[in-house]
This record gives structure tokens, sequence and C-alpha cells, in this order.
């Protein structure tokens, strides 16, 4: 399984609530339709500490295999997705997206909609968090925390001077 975790950035003139009910009624549903992932979840941020305050979804893709994740790409490279393009120009900003190809660990399961991103080097101690680390996502020297959003985590993250993103995958929220 391929998984990639992709920081959306929302286009300044756009407001959090625009963003999420485009990204909803909109870009998704275009972008499932002319892609078909077969996971596709979107976490929509409403509140940053220590990070970049212009992200408006960390989206998470995941694929069978290498072979997938290449046809995914060559669609987007190819006419067929012109539109998807031009939509992306209406509420974000693709030039500034950025995305890490990520070997995840699932430690815990959570039917909750609300989590906590953790951006922080891979030797950091996560003993702390232990219980409320849903996954481990890594890449380079560095991993991507996918927490339980619950105060206790959020206060260790800002007392670390972590960068967290507090999340929500409901689009009604």
């Amino acid at each position: 399984m391929i998984k990639a975790i992709s920081f959306i950035i929302k286009k300044e003139s756009v407001s959090f609530l625009e963003f999420r009910s485009h990204y909803e009624t909109i870009h998704a549903p275009l972008a499932q339709k002319l892609l078909n992932p077969p996971f596709y979840e979107r976490n929509y941020v409403y509140e940053t500490i220590n990070g970049n305050s212009d992200i408006g979804s960390i989206s998470i893709f995941k694929y069978p295999d290498l072979q997938a994740l290449k046809t995914v790409s060559s669609i987007l490279d190819s006419s067929k997705a012109i539109a998807l393009r031009e939509d992306e120009l209406k509420f974000m900003q693709p030039e500034k997206n950025y995305f890490y190809l990520v070997d995840e660990k699932i430690l815990n399961s959570s039917k909750n909609n609300e989590r906590a991103f953790i951006v922080c080097s891979n030797s950091f101690d996560l003993s702390n968090l232990e219980g409320n680390i849903l996954s481990e996502n890594y890449f380079d020297e560095s991993v991507i925390l996918e927490c339980r959003r619950i105060d206790s985590v959020k206060e260790f993250a800002e007392i670390e001077g972590l960068e967290v993103y507090l999340t929500s995958t409901d689009p009604n929220n």
C-alpha cells in the first residue's frame, strides 16, 4: 500500500468555509470521477500551531501499488485533467501544495472525525503521546503523526514547539 499525505494550500482570497464547500461539492467529486482513487480522505484544518496557516486541507490518498500511483500521475499529466487543474485555481494554490509519500504504521483506529496531524523529527520521543497516535507516517528523517484530536495532544505539541494541524473530516463542521 502506498500512502500520500498532501498539504493543500488555500487560495488567499477564499475563506475556509468557501474552501471546504468548494472542495467537497465540486473538486472532490470531479477528482473522484476522473481518478477513482481507492482511498481519498480530506481533513480540513481548523487550527494551526507552529505551522503553515494557509493549509486548508490535509488530504490522504492510498493506492494498492506503485503502478496504480503511476496511472493516476499519468492521468493528471494528460489533457483529461484540464478541468481538474482549472478547478484547483478557483480555491487553492496548486503551485504551493506539497505531498509526502510515506511508510504508514497504523497503531490505533478511531471513528472520530477530528484529528491532529503533528510533524516532527523521527527521533522525537513520542512516549507522551502513547495511546493517542493513530498512525505514524515516515518520510526522510521526519514523521507525520496522525493523532486523536484531544486537548492533551494539542498542549504537548504547543509546549514542544511542534508543527500541528487540528482537523476534521466532517465537511459540515
